[in-house]
């Protein structure tokens, strides 16, 4: 009954998306800015996202998180919208304007109605091209973003995969958070910001995608008045090296928890890889075998899951917070096993593709998620033509397919361990002496 559910469910959602291949389309401005559109007459809701690749690049260890404070500082105000204005202005007209910012790229988001797309548009190039940087709004956006970083040392989910990242993307463009660090957000200047805008709006790999009803015509005129003069150099080539195998790899951070929490990390391939639909599927099944076997059966963990993650450089994961860490440790490594040298029972393989497919059209029930899937088409598979390949090579997947992905790619997993160091045996993080191979 559930899978059916999920399937009428599947059914449902897929009628947009199904009419969005066929109508979507791109065009360049006059000096040759990429726009991407999907025309859907569901609403009068228009998404537009500005978005920039390559924001890891951007960055080093001594800036970190520049991008994460201009562009917030660009919703707080422009030369032409003081931010008192701004916010009546979008509060007038039920929009928002918003960013976005990780490793791959970073977006300034647009969500507004039809009838004020004009004005909202014009709200939001203001704030990208002119951005006020008033130096009492700045102090207010560097004191929130100073409390998010202090904030993920006493989350102890944050604070693990802050302890495994900083092994994991040790030398990798991924290292600084983008968030930044307390030294390197404390340090930035106006100046910076300035200059770090300046970079941005000369971006030649910047590209706009818009999901909503809007006239071809329409659209262009609205985009070329704001856009269409920027004058853009060549970006570098954006492509962040695989991430390195760190087989056996722990890192232990000792804090006074009830409870261990413990995170796994290994290399993956990028979406557009080959391998990447069957290792989804894998690890989603292996996510279910883990919650029934070591949660639901034994009691072992409070929570605990497995899944893969969609970057350019990408990477795998396991996940558990466990007051039994030598007792569900090995239930992990024997399922992860049993995947790598078993194909998956019927039963198991349709339920994910099932669950995979109804998750997929969910993402693309609004107007955000319509642009953000044209994006990660261009971004992540060369092309926003290509974005519906993962999920047609998921249904297309064997069980064979996906053992094989599952043999190839969960072999070195680096580990790290937030919890009383006493307690752990480090011995329990090594796979066993089992053949993942038929």
């Amino acid at each position: 009954m559930k899978t059916l559910l999920m399937f009428v469910l599947a059914l449902l959602v897929a009628i947009p998306s199904a009419r969005a291949d066929e109508i979507a389309y791109d065009f360049a401005l006059s000096n040759g800015m990429k726009v991407i559109h999907v025309p859907l007459a569901v609403n009068d809701v228009i998404a537009l996202h500005l978005v920039l690749p390559g924001a890891a690049a951007r960055q080093n260890e001594s800036d970190a998180g520049i991008e994460t404070m201009l562009l917030e500082a660009m919703t707080r105000g422009s030369e032409r919208f003081p931010k008192d204005v701004m916010n009546r202005e979008l509060d007038r007209m039920g929009a928002r304007i918003g960013p976005q910012v990780g490793y791959d790229y970073a977006s300034l988001r647009l969500l507004t109605l039809r009838p004020f797309f004009g004005r909202s548009l014009e709200i939001l190039a203001d704030a990208f091209l002119r951005p006020a940087l008033d130096p009492a709004e700045i102090e207010r956006v560097r004191e929130q973003q100073l409390a998010a970083i202090r904030a993920k040392d006493d989350s102890p989910d944050e604070f693990i995969a802050k302890t495994l990242n900083d092994r994991f993307y040790a030398g990798h463009l991924y290292h600084s958070d983008m968030d930044g660090a307390l030294e390197s957000v404390a340090a930035l200047t106006i100046d910076d910001l300035r200059a770090h805008a300046a970079k941005l709006a000369a971006l030649d790999s910047a590209f706009i995608v818009v999901a909503g009803k809007l006239d071809r015509e329409e659209l262009r005129h609205h985009l070329e008045k704001w856009f269409g003069e920027l004058k853009h150099a060549p970006s570098p080539a954006y492509a962040p090296p695989p991430h390195k195998a760190l087989p056996g790899e722990l890192v232990v951070a000792d804090r006074p928890y009830p409870t261990h929490y413990l995170l796994g990390k290994f290399p993956a391939p990028a979406p557009r890889d080959g391998d990447y639909p069957a290792l989804r599927l894998g690890l989603k099944i292996l996510s279910q075998r883990l919650w029934e076997k070591v949660r639901t059966d034994r009691g072992l963990a409070y929570a605990v899951s497995g899944g893969l993650s969609s970057y350019a450089a990408n990477f795998g994961y396991v996940y558990m917070s466990t007051t039994a860490t030598s007792q569900a440790l090995p239930v992990m490594w024997e399922e992860i096993a049993r995947l790598a040298a078993e194909p998956a029972p019927d039963s198991e393989f349709v339920a994910a593709k099932a669950v995979y497919r109804t998750e997929y059209f969910m993402a693309l029930e609004d107007m955000s998620g319509q642009a953000d899937f044209l994006a990660f088409g261009e971004l992540y598979m060369g092309d926003w033509r290509r974005r519906n390949e993962i999920a047609d090579n998921v249904q297309a997947a064997t069980a064979e397919d996906v053992r094989r992905a599952m043999a190839q790619w969960t072999r070195d997993i680096a580990f790290a361990v937030v919890g009383p160091a006493d307690k752990i045996d480090r011995a329990f993080f090594a796979p066993p002496a089992v053949s993942l191979e038929k």
